[in-house]
């Protein structure tokens, strides 16, 4: 069973679970994107990087290229953030766009996907020795994407329970 509409949580639930230890399911729907005019004919793609794992979308063509895909991670209460990378397909070997590093604490719970949000993607990535602090330097391209943490099912059901 699905909630109706689309319910934003506080910040006090994702501490509680980030204390108890446990894992977390981040949701991501990769919507579409907005590139300069050097895109008008290339094939683009996204590249999801959460700890470990790392999925791609189907690439598109044109300025404005639709995804419209739907990735979600199980990841650990230890996690600090996520890349979101924009790349262009090449003859011989890709070349990225444009990257992202979204932090997990600005990351809110929701019981569903909602229209999303343009982001800025830039050129750089800031580290501090091996671990990614952000990202620095706008680029023209920004990209629409809906990322929350997911609620735990036992929460959602008590929520429905709770309207009847």
């Amino acid at each position: 069973m699905r909630l109706v509409g689309r319910s934003r949580r506080s910040s006090g639930l994702q501490e509680i679970l980030v204390r108890s230890g446990a894992e977390r399911a981040v949701r991501c729907a990769v919507k579409k994107g907005r590139l300069d005019k050097t895109t008008d004919t290339s094939k683009t793609y996204v590249v999801l990087k959460v700890q470990n794992l790392k999925s791609t979308t189907i690439d598109r063509r044109g300025r404005e290229p639709c995804w419209e895909q739907d990735f979600m991670f199980e990841i650990c209460a230890d996690g600090k953030g996520f890349i979101i990378e924009l790349w262009k397909k090449g003859l011989l070997w890709d070349s990225i766009l444009g990257v992202l590093w979204i932090p997990l604490a600005t990351v809110e719970y929701a019981t569903d996907e909602g229209p999303g949000s343009w982001w800025r993607l830039h050129s750089e990535v800031i580290k501090n020795g091996s671990e990614i602090q952000g990202t620095k330097t706008p680029t023209s391209h920004e990209i629409l994407l809906d990322i929350y943490f997911a609620l735990p099912f036992a929460m959602i059901l008590s929520e429905i329970v709770a309207k009847f």
